[in-house]
C-alpha cells in the first residue's frame, strides 16, 4: 500500500470477491470522469441560467418601461378628456359658431399631434374650406393676414386630397406632403 497499491487479492481468488472488487474499482475509476462531466454540465447549466436571467431582466426592464409609458399615456388621456369636458362646457355657453369651430379644430389637432387641420363644409357645388389652422404657415403670416384658401370650394371627387377623403370617407395620414406620390 505504501508503494501505491489500492487493493490486493489473495491467490487463488474467490470468484464472488473478485467480481465485487472489479466492480468496486470500476466505479472508483469512473468517479473522477463522472464528477468532471457533472461539473461541466453544472457549469453549462449555470451559464444557461445566467443567460436566461439576463433575458428576464431585460424583459422586466422593458415591461417596467412600457408600464411607465402606459401610465403616462393614461394620464395624458385623462387630461385630454378633461380638456374635452372643459371645451364642451365653454362651447355650450358660446353663441359664436366660429369660436366653437376654431376651438374644436384646435383640440382635434392637439389630440392627433397635427401641424395643420381644416374643417370643410359640404355644399351643393363641392366642399368649402370654412376653418383652417396651420402652425407652420401661421408663423409666416404678417399680423392681420388670414390663412390662404379660406372659402375655397373644391369638387367632391378624388381630384384632390380633401375631395378624396370626403368621397371615400377614409382618413389619410400623409407624412410629407412635399413628397406625394403622383398617383
Amino acid at each position: 500500500f505504501e508503494a501505491g497499491a489500492n487493493d490486493y487479492i489473495v491467490k487463488p481468488p474467490d470468484a464472488t470477491e473478485l467480481v465485487a472488487r472489479i466492480r468496486y474499482h470500476a466505479r472508483v475509476g469512473r468517479a473522477p470522469r463522472d464528477r468532471a462531466r457533472a461539473q461541466r454540465d453544472l457549469a453549462a447549466s449555470q451559464a444557461e441560467l445566467q443567460r436566461r436571467n439576463a433575458e428576464l431582466d431585460a424583459a422586466n426592464r422593458r415591461l417596467a418601461l412600457n408600464a411607465e409609458l402606459l401610465g403616462q399615456e393614461s394620464q395624458e388621456q385623462r387630461e385630454r378628456f378633461a380638456e374635452v369636458a372643459a371645451l364642451g362646457a365653454r362651447l355650450a355657453q358660446s353663441q359664436d359658431l366660429a369660436e366653437v369651430m376654431e376651438q374644436s379644430l384646435s383640440l382635434a389637432r392637439r389630440f392627433t399631434d397635427a401641424d395643420a387641420g381644416s374643417i370643410w363644409i359640404a355644399e351643393p357645388e363641392g366642399r368649402r374650406l370654412a376653418y383652417t389652422q396651420n402652425d407652420t404657415l401661421s408663423a409666416r403670416l404678417r399680423p392681420g393676414e388670414r390663412m390662404p384658401l379660406v372659402n375655397t370650394v373644391i369638387p367632391g371627387d378624388a381630384t384632390s386630397i380633401a375631395g378624396s377623403v370626403a368621397v371615400t370617407g377614409r382618413p389619410l395620414r400623409i407624412e410629407d406632403v412635399h413628397a406625394l406620390d403622383p398617383s
